[in-house]
């Protein structure tokens, strides 16, 4: 399967499925911290895509929004507000 923001791999130590490691908590950490910087990154992506492709930009959000269409609104900015408070704290320190 190909990457987009996760790995497979990525995906099951988030998961708590990765049995074959030695320090799964320690592990966990670093691969949400790659995930972190993605989203970062991906903030840059998003304005170069509005400012030179806006076609793919209104794709990006209409791939996000149907992603999430199952959950009521309130959880999703919730889960984005978490987000933003765990990159903030980062950044911070």
């Amino acid at each position: 399967m190909t990457r987009a923001l996760l790995t497979e791999r990525e995906r099951e130590i988030l998961a708590g499925e990765a049995t074959d490691v030695k320090d799964p908590q320690k592990y966990r950490a670093n691969t949400r911290s790659r995930v972190r910087n993605r989203l970062e990154r991906l903030e840059d992506d998003i304005e170069t895509l509005e400012q030179y492709e806006p076609e793919l930009a209104n794709h990006l959000r209409e791939t996000i929004c149907e992603g999430t269409q199952n959950e009521p609104i309130h959880d999703v900015l919730t889960d984005i507000q978490d987000e933003i408070e765990e990159l903030q704290q980062i950044h911070e320190q």
